[in-house]
């Protein structure tokens, strides 16, 4: 770049050398300025781009792998063992002492009238409905221990189970006593749920009806009555099964949880090795013309 005072009659040596903000800035001084400026930015980026150019050859791919596996790490980290259960559910409340009930009144002479017995698995408990019509008759609950006999017969019933509900209830009959047929025919349910396995009819004599529940252990039960029609219901509750801590070994509980430190470390090793020595190539690089 040149510059001549030429150009400008009025330019005279003294304004050459004074600046507007008071410091002297000849042409010459602004031109090497605006030059250093210029290679110092040049040089600058030059750096930045050697630097990213060795950190890529030096870290190469186990660099990529290393990074790739931390964010993986990182992205499927598991949520910690104290959240990992399932939801809390409201605990059975129920009983094995046996209950009773007289008949509320009303039912006919020869009782009230099975219409249908059936079984329904919940999550907490399973459940015996025996609905009934013409009023509600009397019932005892109770465990009785085997062997289970038949009444009137006296023969020994075999009910899946290792514990037996009999549900006594008069009056009351599975079957119309004006023509003697069935209003309930079924005899016996094999459900098989958690608590309820087997349920049969242990006897149909006399207004009193029989029906004995093969349950899996001497679990509590609670007994509930309906109207609209008119059911007896007897709910037995599930085994308790004790739970194993989570997550320690062993023991078959939720494993721990995995922490993001793993997936952290990756990316540093992925990362710092290769900066510190592309930070000393450069330092090197920048040594080199000093030397010079």
């Amino acid at each position: 770049m040149y510059f001549s005072t030429e150009l400008n009659p009025n330019h005279t040596a003294s304004s050459a050398t004074e600046s507007t903000w008071g410091h002297p800035t000849s042409v010459a001084e602004a031109d090497t300025s605006l030059t250093a400026s210029y290679l110092s930015q040049t040089r600058l980026g030059s750096d930045v781009m050697y630097i990213l150019y060795l950190m890529i050859r030096l870290g190469g791919i186990a660099a990529l792998c290393a990074l790739s596996v931390g964010v993986f790490l990182l992205a499927t980290g598991q949520p910690s063992t104290t959240s990992a259960g399932p939801p809390t559910q409201e605990p059975f409340s129920g009983s094995t002492d046996p209950v009773e009930a007289a008949s509320t009144g009303g039912v006919p002479l020869g009782g009230a009238l099975l219409r249908d017995v059936r079984t329904a698995a919940h999550s907490t408990f399973d459940r015996i409905t025996f609905e009934f019509e013409g009023g509600m008759p009397g019932y005892r609950v109770e465990y009785v221990e085997p062997p289970i006999f038949a009444d009137p017969s006296g023969l020994q019933l075999d009910i899946e189970g290792s514990a037996f509900i009999k549900v006594r209830m008069e009056p009351a009959a599975a079957h119309d006593p004006n023509t003697g047929n069935p209003t309930f025919g079924t005899r016996e349910l094999k459900p098989r749920h958690a608590s309820i396995v087997e349920a049969e009819n242990a006897g149909d004599f006399e207004a009193v009806l029989n029906w004995v529940i093969g349950v899996n252990g001497r679990l509590p039960f609670r007994v509930l009555t309906f109207q609209g029609p008119d059911r007896l219901v007897i709910d037995v509750g599930h085994a308790v099964v004790a739970t194993e801590p989570a997550g320690l070994p062993g023991t078959g509980g939720t494993p721990a949880a995995r922490t993001p430190a793993s997936g952290l470390a990756l990316v540093v090793a992925a990362f710092v090795p290769p900066g510190l020595l592309g930070a000393f190539a450069f330092m090197r690089r920048r040594r080199a013309p000093e030397a010079g």
